[in-house]
């Protein structure tokens, strides 16, 4: 008897993703670059409310250099329009994030990884808030190893580059990449 769960619909290659990443990087590092910190600066100038529709923007920025299209860092800023269902995205995600790791840490960790594509249907599937959580624990769900492997590769690599004074400012747009590419691969399938 064969099992019908789609456990993993799709192996992820890693290594292949991450070097797709890094050769999408080095066509446009500056621009990519500069997205990153535009989004994060952004971010930290309005106190964190800005900080989930300008990274929408980034992601779309990213999709489209993953797509080789030429990418400028104004792009962050079409975010925007997606400020509702960013916010609330991250604000959910966050506060059950927290209140999860309040009492355990184990429930927080569970939030983070099964909503840790919302942001990501809010900015390439254009949904809103709600769906893009039900959507993003969907995925995770039928692609529970791929993603935990994703993670925690993703989370090595921003360790590594945060051991270096500059590093992050590649690790973070590469494992963004990463993610983005994992995104439309895993919802592909």
């Amino acid at each position: 008897m064969t099992d019908s769960s789609p456990q993993s619909r799709t192996d992820l290659e890693l290594a292949a993703l991450f070097s797709k990443a890094w050769g999408v990087f080095r066509r446009q590092p500056g621009a990519l670059i500069r997205g990153f910190l535009a989004a994060i600066a952004g971010g930290v100038l309005t106190l964190g409310f800005a900080m989930a529709p300008l990274m929408v923007g980034y992601i779309r920025m990213l999709d489209r250099a993953s797509r080789d299209e030429t990418v400028d860092v104004s792009e962050v800023l079409d975010g925007m329009p997606t400020f509702v269902p960013a916010f609330l995205v991250a604000l959910i995600t966050t506060s059950a994030v927290v209140i999860g790791s309040i009492f355990v840490v184990l429930p927080g960790v569970v939030v983070a990884v099964v909503w840790c594509f919302a942001l990501w249907f809010v900015a390439l599937a254009e949904q809103a808030a709600w769906p893009s959580l039900r959507s993003s624990w969907s995925l995770v769900r039928h692609n529970l190893g791929n993603v935990l492997l994703l993670l925690l590769a993703i989370a090595l690599a921003n360790f590594i580059g945060s051991l270096l004074i500059v590093g992050i400012l590649v690790t973070g747009p590469i494992t963004l990449l990463v993610t983005t590419l994992a995104f439309r691969e895993l919802s592909a399938s």
